[in-house]
């Protein structure tokens, strides 16, 4: 078992010939295809697909070697994620599209169909027509409403495959008011059987076997202490276990033997670590920690319950095998082996373990999808994220870290044009949105790489306020939106001057969402140090944005704005671009689309508007029908055709060396 055979069969597009330059309009299409999972007898392949302004799901039947299904889930909606019921049932989560930057929101809603289109049922969630069972809810049979509620799959069940268990966050309506419900849920008409209540009020995470039994749940109390329960069908009522002071946790899977769950938690240390409890007396256990890294992710035995390694990304991915004589450990070193220097996911697996669907993805490398017999160790490629793009002729990044300021520890990474020296580039500077708890990564990026491919240098840094290193850096950056995390962006800045990268005169600095904010900021505060800035979806003055965004609509989010931005009109003010504009000398390129829900359209408007009073140079780019970003591929492309333009004007006539 040294040696992996791959085959590749490209199922829907070839793959493009490497050309001099990328049309910008390849960077800025969607993927074809964002996940895959391969149902529990390994005949089909669900994907998620673009359709219209949404994504839907299209299914591929592996013996016939064709796609036979696309469906679409609705304008404006897509796949949150999808379930195998059985072998030829689905059970979709839907979520809607508010924009591009922002995550698609969750409605919380289910809908079901066979593989081939037929017996379309929504099954539960606030719009639909639910049918519900007289005996676990009171009403009577063949009565139909919506439910005010939240509904997560737990997982499917092998030994009943006309069900899957499904938890429930509701306000009083067919679930135990402030606290979760489990109900094993049909997968034809939606009806509920009321399974157990959850120990504690609040989210909680729920973790059952293959009877679907509960047996493992884990949330916070009011007061935001951790607290996790077992319970055993022998012994059905929840037990507490214990857990370590002041730790995060989140568990992901049981063992085998259902004695064991896996965990991942910070321990109350500083980094996400897999930890390992015995659901008999709670003992736990590190079975993996990184000392400077959060655990990105764990790669699952191919019969599914247990853990072969782990994966951490300081700077690229590292991949690592545990110490286990688990069979499927060795076939995943064949498999590491046979794409050295990328990332590899295992996507799904079949019921018995047989085959597995494989991700295989890099800097350079949006994604390619293989089918991985594990019996023969034979690897089919069956489909590309975007296949038009061609990894050889695409930009390197190269993961980054420098001291900032004041001592602590910063990464991000540094995106180079092909063919150029690595001296003296022109070079943008491109903050992460977000900001917490989001970070730019090893994986591929499409804005940088269409300004690597003009001949720019692209520098994205995380700091503090990012996820992936601890929780006490994301903490860091709390209510310092204006001054440490810029401080760290203009470190980066720096550094990348001192080490020869970029040129000093010929730098400019574009970001969306809270990217679109640090940009107006470190523009504002390095003057002359950023000779042009994009703001993207932008905040410009933080007041307003706490009374007109949707954030605020919430009572959660009212909550974060004040304990991570400011909580009262002087602190926000005091953090705002608006207060300081007049200190801002880099021409200013403005772009929002008219439908932001998140970061209003008043506020490119407010920005237009001082610039204007002020005689600041500017350009503008307003999309109406958008909304927190750009989704259509016309825009998008729109978006970088102007945006490269804008910078060629203000970087290429800059000096070649700042004052």
């Amino acid at each position: 078992m040294s040696r992996l055979l791959i085959v590749v069969l490209l199922l829907f597009a070839p793959l493009t010939m490497a050309f001099a330059e990328v049309p910008l309009a390849d960077f800025a299409r969607h993927d074809s295809f964002d996940d895959a999972s391969i149902s529990p007898d390994g005949h089909y392949v669900a994907l998620t697909i673009p359709l219209g302004n949404g994504r839907g799901v299209a299914i591929f039947d592996l013996r016939q070697g064709k796609l036979i299904l696309k469906q679409t889930l609705g304008e404006d909606r897509l796949a949150n994620g999808y379930l195998w019921a059985s072998d030829e049932r689905l059970v979709v989560s839907l979520a809607e599209n508010f924009g591009e930057l922002e995550a698609p929101f969750a409605t919380g809603e289910m809908i079901a169909f066979n593989v081939d289109g037929s017996q379309q049922q929504y099954l539960f969630g606030f719009r639909g027509i639910l049918p519900f069972n007289s005996t676990s809810t009171g009403a009577r049979p063949g009565i139909a409403r919506a439910v005010r509620a939240f509904g997560y799959p737990i997982r499917s069940l092998p030994k009943d495959p006309e069900h899957i268990l499904i938890s429930v966050e509701d306000f009083g309506d067919i679930a135990e008011k402030e606290k979760m419900t489990v109900f094993r849920m049909s997968v034809r008409n939606g009806m509920l059987d009321q399974a157990l209540v959850a120990p504690i009020s609040g989210t909680v995470r729920f973790v059952a076997d293959d009877d679907g039994f509960v047996r493992y749940a884990n949330g916070s109390d009011e007061q935001n202490r951790p607290h996790s329960y077992s319970r055993t069908p022998e012994q059905p009522a929840w037990s507490e276990l214990p857990v370590a002071a002041g730790s995060t946790t989140r568990p992901m899977f049981l063992s085998n033997d259902n004695r064991r769950v896996f965990l991942r938690s910070d321990e109350g240390g500083r980094y996400d670590c897999l930890v390992e409890q015995q659901l008999a007396d709670g003992a736990r256990k590190v079975l993996a920690c990184d000392d400077s890294s959060d655990l990105l992710d764990v790669v699952r035995s191919f019969d599914g319950n247990e853990p072969i390694a782990v994966r951490f990304q300081d700077g690229r991915q590292d991949v690592r095998l545990l110490d286990t004589d688990h069979p499927s450990r060795e076939k995943l070193a064949v498999l590491l082996k046979a794409f050295p220097g990328q990332h590899l996911r295992i996507s799904s697996t079949t019921r018995d373990g047989s085959k597995a669907i494989v991700l295989v993805d890099s800097d350079r490398n949006p994604g390619n999808f293989y089918l991985f017999d594990t019996q023969a160790i034979k690897a089919v490629q069956l489909v590309g994220r975007s296949s038009w793009l061609d990894p050889a002729v695409m930009p390197e990044r190269r993961p980054i870290d420098f001291k900032a300021r004041d001592g602590q520890r910063i990464r991000g990474y540094l995106t180079l044009p092909r063919g150029l020296e690595a001296k003296r580039l022109p070079m943008v500077v491109n903050p992460h949105g977000g900001p917490f708890q989001i970070r730019d990564d090893w994986n591929f990026d499409n804005e940088a790489a269409a300004l690597a491919s003009r001949g720019y240098a692209v520098l994205q840094v995380n700091f503090r306020g990012s996820g992936g290193y601890g929780r006490a850096f994301a903490d860091a950056g709390k209510r310092r939106w204006a001054t440490t995390m810029i401080d760290d962006i203009i470190d980066g800045t720096r550094w990348a001057i001192e080490q020869g990268y970029a040129d000093p005169g010929r730098i400019g600095i574009s970001g969306a969402s809270y990217g679109g904010y640090a940009a107006l900021m470190s523009g504002i505060r390095e003057p002359d140090l950023f000779r042009s800035v994009v703001s993207f979806a932008g905040v410009f003055d933080l007041p307003k944005l706490k009374a007109d965004s949707d954030i605020s609509e919430r009572r959660s989010g009212r909550n974060y704005i004040d304990e991570s931005i400011g909580d009262s009109v002087d602190s926000l003010r005091a953090a705002s671009p608006s207060s300081y504009i007049d200190r801002l000398k880099a021409p200013v390129f403005i772009v929002h689309g008219e439908e932001d829900e998140r970061v209003p359209f008043n506020q490119a408007k407010e920005l237009r508007k001082a610039l204007k009073k002020a005689d600041h140079p500017h350009e503008w780019l307003a999309v109406e029908a958008e909304g927190h970003g750009f989704y259509k591929p016309e825009n998008r492309t729109l978006f970088l055709t102007r945006l490269i333009a804008f910078l060629d004007r203000t970087l290429a006539a800059a000096p070649t060396s700042a004052p």
